[in-house]
């Protein structure tokens, strides 16, 4: 029988996780270490389960391979990468992550391109 799982890329900053669901019960292990072990603080271990809290998700292990960046960022690329694999997993979870702010960069409205501006050195003004 094949296990069925799910793979996704998460980006913040400069950190990259390469993130993968697989069936089992709630686990997260970061670079073959336990969430408690990889990261001290709560917070940053609160940002990382928020997907799965958000959304209920018990019945998927986390296995995750993340490099680069600072403790923050790397946080930030693995929730990224989790929404993103609940995503493929469960097509209609995306509503209900899409209020996590930078879950999916790309989601917010556009701004207009500001008005080019002349500073000082256009002019060649002698300082």
């Amino acid at each position: 029988m094949a296990k069925v799982d799910y793979s996704a890329v998460g980006r913040r900053k400069k950190a990259v996780a390469r993130v993968r669901l697989v069936a089992g019960d709630g686990k997260v292990t970061i670079n073959k270490r336990d969430i408690d072990n990889y990261f001290g603080l709560e917070t940053l271990k609160m940002t990382v389960r928020q997907p799965l809290t958000l959304t209920g998700t018990t019945s998927f292990d986390v296995l995750v391979n993340v490099c680069g960046g600072g403790v923050s960022g790397q946080a930030g690329a693995i929730r990224h990468g989790i929404s993103r694999a609940l995503c493929k997993a469960d097509p209609e979870l995306r509503a209900a992550l899409i209020p996590i702010t930078e879950v999916f960069p790309g989601h917010n409205i556009a701004l207009p391109i500001p008005a080019p501006s002349f500073t000082t050195a256009t002019y060649g003004y002698p300082c």
